[in-house]
């Protein structure tokens, strides 16, 4: 039997490795080796280095002293062979996830796509290979580049793909996931995707989230902020920190204020007023924090209803936007690629976001439609269409935006003074 191929007579119950890659097969060693028994302690240590560790600079390095420059030297020597061993460790890795792709069942479902049997066995295929130990190491290892990776879509997962690539584009949700002690199979699944993007794997598919997150239903269309939602259930955490909006309303007859806090509150663009249009980021903080935003509301002092809302963010380091309304209502919206949410902040200094993605959608009829994402990557804007790529403005992107991902611009730093 061939061994580069999974017969369907053959149980997954042991991944399938590559000797017969000669360029390889010294990172396939290196892998069998680590995942063999009991890992040694001090090569564990070794890979588990922080690479923010390594290039620190000693403190004592501005001395001039000759001890001093002595026994710096040997403690840089051996911070670049920590360095090295760290680099060429993420390097074996990266390459005995080549090694899997490889494999015929791989190249087969890239090719075929689609639900049924080569979908199942791409499935144990991947929890096989991708087993919980592999995918640490990955994340312990291998420097997160923020690469581009198209993910797969078998037939009607466009709106969990799109949503997962604009999340993919932020920062804090990639550290989020790295960080998160995986304690559910729903951990497990997102870490086993994260390990995945980072190593540039050519199958990722999301199946299998989605089914413990939604419950999906192979070939159901679903709504892609209906995804996210779940996530905000079921996956993050109260170290994720979801957005709360402290609302000040102001009654139009007594003047009398009373404060309202709305927890996880969902943040959108605002209704037309005056001459916004489009719609922007900048509109929604002239809306916030302007009183501009007119409610029916009984008031709690004269009994009155109707009433303004002023009101105040506490963000994490995460911002979801919906653009939803604009889709009834005829505006654009566009979203800035750079914001400073200062004022509905309430901060003294400046606070600027930065755009990770835009998930577009596109509606073919009243029940059929596409989602695609345009995602920011090195000051360049790329359109995603599950798993193919395009350069913007080269590739023209159809439909709306139907929803936005901010991340926080100093985001790391911002997590540390918690």
């Amino acid at each position: 039997m061939d061994t580069l191929v999974l017969m369907k007579s053959q149980s997954p119950t042991k991944p399938i490795f590559f000797e017969r890659i000669p360029v390889l097969a010294s990172a396939v060693k290196t892998i069998r080796k680590s995942f063999r028994g009991k890992p040694n302690k001090e090569s564990l240590k070794k890979r588990s280095i922080d690479l923010s560790d390594i290039e620190t600079t000693s403190s004592f390095e501005s001395s001039d002293s000759p001890d001093n420059r002595s026994s710096n030297g040997s403690i840089n020597g051996v911070k670049q062979i920590q360095k090295e061993e760290i680099w060429t460790f993420a390097k074996d890795l990266e390459q005995h996830v080549f090694c899997l792709s490889e494999n015929r069942l791989v190249k087969n479902y890239v090719s075929t796509k689609g639900y049924g049997e080569t979908h199942r066995r791409l499935a144990d295929y991947v929890k096989v290979n991708f087993n919980p130990g592999f995918v640490n190491e990955i994340l312990l290892n291998v420097h997160n580049n923020r690469r581009l990776t198209t993910i797969l879509n078998p037939k009607n997962e466009c709106f969990a793909i799109a949503t997962l690539q604009a999340l993919f584009a932020c920062p804090p949700f990639v550290d989020y996931i790295e960080k998160k002690k995986p304690v559910s199979l729903i951990d497990d699944a997102m870490r086993v995707i994260a390990a995945q993007v980072r190593t540039g794997w050519i199958a990722i598919n999301c199946t299998g989230l989605l089914k413990l997150l939604m419950n999906y239903q192979e070939e159901k269309e679903e709504d892609a902020e209906d995804f996210y939602r779940a996530l905000e259930e079921k996956y993050f955490d109260a170290t994720f920190r979801n957005p709360t909006e402290y609302k000040t309303f102001e009654c139009n007859e007594c003047y009398n204020e009373e404060m309202i806090i709305d927890k996880g509150t969902r943040i959108s663009l605002p209704p037309p007023f005056k001459f916004h249009n489009p719609a922007r980021m900048r509109s929604l903080v002239a809306y916030k924090i302007g009183g501009l935003e007119q409610v029916e509301k009984t008031c709690r002092f004269c009994g009155e209803i109707g009433g303004c809302f002023q009101t105040i963010w506490d963000l994490g380091n995460l911002l979801f936007v919906s653009a939803a309304s604009t889709h009834t209502d005829g505006r654009i919206a566009k979203f800035e690629n750079r914001i400073n949410l200062k004022l509905v902040e309430n901060l003294e200094r400046n606070s600027y976001w930065n755009l990770g993605g835009v998930v577009y959608y596109e509606q073919y009829s009243k029940f059929h439609g596409h989602y695609v994402t345009v995602v920011r990557f090195r000051d360049k804007a790329y359109l995603m269409n599950d798993m193919y790529l395009y350069e913007i403005p080269t590739a023209s992107v159809k439909g709306k935006p139907y929803f936005a991902l901010y991340y926080r611009e100093d985001w790391f730093i911002a997590q540390t003074d918690v």
